[in-house]
């Protein structure tokens, strides 16, 4: 009787129990009448408005119509309810994805903070790994970093960091960082190992762990390094999670290339300024070393021949080879000096190279600032400058105005 009323939408009712076929006696007990109206929201039936009575013939001075609208409004205020429901229901959804965004959010920002401030890669290693576990809620984890010989067929680890395992485990699996490489030497997506491949390829980690993902740290040429996460239930990171751990591990491996690439620079830099020395010296000293050596040469004829006028300017031309090539190699020295950390003062800079160079030379020189201090320091940069090129070519003449 009531999948008929549902199905059909229309009110039944039963006036005569003892005659009517549809009453089931054993379901009402001492009912002599009933009546049975469908709630209606919108256009599917949500339930039945059941109305008993221990009389016979109770209903048939009863408005249907009063009873089906009676029954409209049950249906209403229950719809309003299940909405009711339902939407707080999509509210504590909503605010818990909100709350777990904002978390990965925040551990995303801290191993990015980490990443771009860091100078010491172990510090580096060490907080990271820190904060990739807590954010996946990882049970233990461990990163690898790997360093490349020539004609190595693969890399070996260069450093490694650990937390919440064992010596013995990190042990076993440095010995097995080969399996690891070749694992993830091709593969661009975190790799998951289930219980059963834990067995077979890792049984040191079994049982105590039942899930492992490892993440590659990869620069646009090579795998630089991985990072392990181990968890000892069987409960399987989301896609999401992994997902977060991916964008922070190349977060570290922009920082590790970064890295990389400075240190080649640096010793671009270094490799270039020793072939800019070797061509000064062989352009400036080498070249006044070589004249003193012809001028020496042509003093040892004179003295052989008794040419005292030409032996005299001959020894005082070497005497000038000699100290133009003591000025040039104390000039070179100079230019190589190690910068000051302390303000740039032009006053003391100009009389220091003076000192260190000129005077030492046998060159007489004076030098007479008059409110010097008080110029801007751009224009004082600027003078110092100029007075270096003027004291380098002295036949030059150095005319300064400054409004």
């Amino acid at each position: 009787v009531l999948k008929d009323i549902l199905q059909l939408r229309t009110s039944l009712i039963l006036d005569e129990a003892n005659q009517d076929t549809l009453f089931i006696p054993s379901l009402l007990k001492g009912c002599r009448s009933w009546i049975g109206i469908p709630l209606m929201s919108r256009e599917y039936s949500i339930g039945i408005l059941s109305i008993e009575s221990c009389q016979e013939n109770a209903f048939r001075a009863v408005s249907l119509p009063l009873l089906q609208a009676f029954a409209g409004q049950i249906a209403i205020s229950i719809e309003r309810e299940r909405l009711a429901e339902q939407a707080q229901f999509r509210v504590e959804m909503l605010s818990q994805r909100v709350s777990e965004k904002t978390r990965d959010l925040w551990y995303l920002f801290q191993v990015t903070a980490i990443a771009n401030a860091y100078t010491n890669q172990a510090i580096l290693v060490e907080e990271v790994l820190d904060q990739i576990q807590k954010a996946v809620q990882a049970e233990a984890s461990f990163l690898f970093l790997y360093g490349y010989e020539a004609n190595a067929a693969q890399p070996q680890i260069s450093l490694q960091s650990s937390l919440g395992l064992s010596t013995e485990v990190m042990e076993k699996l440095c010995a097995a960082h080969s399996t690891l490489y070749q694992l993830l030497k091709d593969s661009k997506l975190p790799i998951q190992i289930d219980e059963n491949k834990i067995r077979e390829k890792f049984p040191f980690l079994h049982p105590t762990y039942y899930q492992c993902y490892f993440i590659a740290l990869r620069s646009s040429q090579k795998l630089l390094g991985m990072i392990g996460l181990l968890t000892r239930s069987g409960r399987v990171l989301p896609i999401n999670t992994l997902s977060l751990a991916g964008v922070m591990a190349e977060n570290v491996s922009i920082a590790l290339e970064r890295e990389e690439l400075r240190k080649q620079a640096e010793q671009a830099a270094v490799i270039e300024e020793r072939q800019r020395i070797s061509r000064d010296l062989h352009d400036a000293v080498s070249q006044s070393l070589s004249s003193a050596c012809m001028i020496a040469s042509a003093t040892r004829k004179y003295l052989d021949k008794e040419n005292w006028e030409a032996l005299r300017q001959s020894v005082t031309d070497f005497q000038k080879a000699a100290y133009q090539s003591l000025r040039e190699m104390r000039l070179l020295l100079y230019e190589l000096r190690p910068l000051s950390d302390a303000p740039f003062d032009a006053v003391k800079s100009l009389k220091k190279r003076l000192d260190l160079v000129e005077r030492r030379a046998g060159l007489q020189v004076e030098v007479e600032l008059e409110q010097f201090e008080q110029l801007p320091m751009v224009v004082q940069q600027t003078i110092f400058t100029l007075s270096l090129i003027h004291i380098s070519e002295p036949t030059r003449l150095l005319s300064i105005s400054y409004a």
